[in-house]
């Protein structure tokens, strides 16, 4: 008997452990997330502008995003048109901008990256979509890789 109740109770932590590790990252439940050269930037809803106008010109604000060391000065635009379920290259006219401190990189029409509106609803106001791209640097002459962009924003 002894040996059933203490297999339960290991098998007990075992559960609980399972479950407090299967919680999804603040980085996963964030309104807006994305990786700049491999660190994770995030920042919820409330801290986010955006604005839709009339023909799906859509204005995505984020700043002072979080690190997982803490907040960051750091600022990041989304400016694009399109609409749900479409694929929106990200270049000089649809355009990503990270603001880092002194330099400023940006997306290019010469190396596209991709940005998918998955939903655009003007009835419930949401909007939601995925992006991934390589910034360039304006001063710098380098690079910054984005991945694992996602938003998912009501305006």
């Amino acid at each position: 008997m002894r040996k059933f109740g203490f297999r339960l109770f290991l098998a007990a932590i075992g559960l609980i452990t399972c479950l407090s590790s299967c919680k999804k990252s603040h980085f996963e439940n964030a309104a807006f997330h994305c990786k700049i050269n491999g660190t994770a930037y995030w920042l919820d809803q409330e801290q986010i502008a955006v604005s839709v106008t009339g023909n799906q010109n859509i204005y995505i604000k984020v700043s002072a995003l979080n690190t997982s060391s803490g907040k960051s000065d750091q600022q990041i635009i989304l400016d694009f048109q399109g609409n749900s379920g479409e694929i929106t290259p990200l270049n000089s006219s649809n355009t990503f901008q990270w603001f880092n401190n002194a330099s400023e990189f940006r997306s290019i029409s010469t190396d596209a990256g991709i940005l998918r509106i998955e939903q655009l609803d003007t009835i419930e106001h949401r909007i939601s979509g995925t992006f991934n791209l390589t910034a360039y640097g304006r001063e710098t002459n380098s690079t910054a890789t984005i991945s694992d962009g996602s938003f998912n924003l009501q305006w």
